[in-house]
């Protein structure tokens, strides 16, 4: 749970921020910014069209896991994406219809299924994370080095807490 010691003040409609919370309204207001338009169905149909790959934007990430892990129980699935597992089925059947996506006997519960992706669901998320790739390249044209190692160190960081703080109940 987060528990904010600071809020701001509202006078008037414009915010009153101290100096030491300068810095925190400005990564607040960039990161709102990034999670809207990294939520813009018009950017994921970019990448669609630009990897081949039509996949509904809620599945990537149910793909995206799948790969990472190699096999993974549905209930894990849906426990590891923070989703119901209703939700998380609908999905990997989407997933299942189009080829990407097998389920296979539990090798130590039979009475259970573990999902992994088919060998064109490797492919598929190959091509996406390429074009995901691209854009960041991209999107980082005249930055340095360091500028790109500092971004990815810092943001590491910042995903770590995170979830550190997410995962406190």
């Amino acid at each position: 749970m987060f528990a904010p010691t600071n809020y701001l003040r509202y006078d008037d409609a414009m915010p009153t921020v101290t100096p030491t919370e300068a810095p925190l309204q400005d990564v607040e207001l960039a990161l709102t910014r990034i999670v809207r338009i990294a939520n813009l169905p018009r950017l994921h149909d970019r990448l669609a069209l630009a990897s081949g790959v039509a996949l509904d934007r809620t599945v990537y990430p149910v793909l995206a896991r799948v790969g990472d892990e190699g096999a993974i129980r549905l209930t894990d699935l849906a426990a590891a994406l923070g989703l119901d597992t209703s939700t998380v089925s609908r999905h990997v059947q989407d997933l299942a219809t189009k080829g990407l996506v097998e389920r296979r006997p539990d090798p130590d519960d039979r009475r259970a299924s573990v999902l992994s992706l088919t060998r064109p669901g490797h492919a598929a998320l190959a091509r996406i994370r390429t074009v995901r790739r691209d854009m960041l390249e991209n999107l980082f044209v005249g930055w340095s080095p360091k500028d790109r190692r500092d971004l990815g160190r810092l943001l590491s960081r910042f995903s770590e807490a995170l979830a550190r703080q997410v995962d406190e109940r």
